[in-house]
């Protein structure tokens, strides 16, 4: 008995943390493609992506794509996260300080970084979201880099209340935690058959 208790333990433990949250990477557009440039988030203009969530998700932190001229570097962003392009119904804030991180020169004039930045922790269930970045720097425009060629019916660009329409998918990273798959039925009868197991040996020790 207390061999089979210690075997159903063994299986048992696992399952029953299959559940629990995974730290990292919990969305990813793609990665900066420096060879095709990306669009406006400054003087009125505004990004807005699509992303999509497959379970309940903890976000804290982001990474975006920007270019900026030459020897110029951004000084802050804007954000908001919403339900619909350009929305701000889940949250908003602004980042002026930045994890920088240099990935080289576009087309001869722009510096592309990415660049990482903290958001207040936010709890979001599955389902699609939208993250709308407007940015700043001295002397030079931000642009939020795109993942590559294309055009992109995830990504919009708007110049204050007027919608332009489609732009080229912008590289983010959303980083947090994430719910893993929740076990099967089956596999929460096991783990409790082992703790049931597990509770007879130690009674029967006694």
């Amino acid at each position: 008995m207390k061999t089979a208790a210690r075997l159903a333990l063994r299986f048992a433990v696992p399952l029953l943390v299959a559940g629990a949250a995974q730290a990292g990477p919990v969305f990813s557009s793609g990665p900066s493609d420096i060879t095709t440039g990306g669009y406006n988030t400054s003087g009125g203009f505004i990004v807005s992506n699509a992303f999509t969530l497959g379970a309940q998700t903890h976000l804290t932190d982001i990474v975006i794509g920007a270019a900026v001229s030459l020897g110029r570097s951004v000084a802050s962003i804007s954000w908001s996260l919403g339900d619909a392009f350009f929305g701000n119904s889940v949250a908003s804030g602004v980042a002026n300080s930045f994890a920088s991180t240099h990935l080289g020169v576009y087309s001869g004039t722009y510096d592309v970084f990415n660049l990482a930045f903290d958001i207040p922790d936010i709890d979001l269930a599955a389902g699609t979201y939208y993250l709308t970045i407007a940015g700043t720097a001295a002397g030079s425009s931000v642009f939020w880099q795109g993942t590559g060629p294309g055009i992109s019916p995830l990504a919009r660009q708007r110049l204050d209340a007027l919608e332009l329409g489609n732009a080229q998918r912008g590289a983010f990273t959303l980083n947090g935690s994430q719910d893993s798959t929740v076990p099967e039925p089956g596999a929460l009868a096991l783990a409790s058959l082992g703790l049931l197991a597990a509770g007879a040996a130690r009674h029967r020790r006694r």
